[in-house]
């Protein structure tokens, strides 16, 4: 878990951003859609709270490093 859950709250943040300025500030949701930035924003969030899991570069490393 290196910088997942760091690099996954700003990519929340942006992809929130995002959200807000296509919905709200262009007032039509449905001119250039926001359904991308929605589902990268859910995927941030996951990594957010559940974190990278067994697909962490850093458990990869360590296992390799006590398996040498």
């Amino acid at each position: 878990m290196l910088f997942t859950p760091l690099a996954s709250a700003a990519i929340a943040c942006t992809m929130a951003v995002a959200i807000a300025k296509h919905a709200f500030m262009k007032g039509d949701p449905f001119l250039g859609g926001y359904e991308l930035a929605a589902v990268y924003l859910c995927v941030a969030v996951l990594l957010v709270v559940a974190g990278p899991g067994r697909f962490a570069a850093d458990r990869w490393l360590i296992a390799y490093l006590r398996n040498r």
